[in-house]
């Protein structure tokens, strides 16, 4: 049996990498149609999510995933939650962040997707 919890941390990480790279085509492939997120920019849709993705002039430059935990409801729906911590790039000014966040994904035709993703600042 695969492991799911290290399966969805690996694929966590490689949203956050997406975002470094401010690659919207991974999103596209590894989310639901109807997925959303709620942060910093607010309820968005997954239309919304990929304009971001491109277009947000704060640049992650980089972040690290701290103690995921993994809930499990059936074989096809999963939560990861964990806390994160990095630094962005703002109109050349570096800050910190630290951010708890969930991630829900649904296994579909055998892949896993996100379907919801959400941060709360945390200090």
């Amino acid at each position: 049996m695969v492991n799911i919890k290290k399966t969805l941390t690996a694929l966590e990480k490689k949203f956050w990498e997406a975002d470094i790279n401010k690659d919207a085509n991974f999103y596209r492939k590894h989310t639901t149609n109807n997925s959303f997120a709620v942060g910093p920019l607010g309820i968005v849709n997954k239309k919304k999510i990929l304009k971001a993705i491109s277009s947000n002039p704060q640049k992650l430059l980089n972040f690290k995933i701290h103690n995921p935990s993994f809930v499990s409801f059936n074989n096809h729906t999963a939560f990861l939650i964990y806390k994160a911590s990095g630094t962005t790039l703002n109109n050349s000014k570096k800050s910190r962040f630290s951010v708890l966040a969930t991630s829900m994904y649904i296994k579909f035709n055998g892949r896993w997707l996100a379907a919801f993703h959400q941060q709360t600042p945390f200090k």
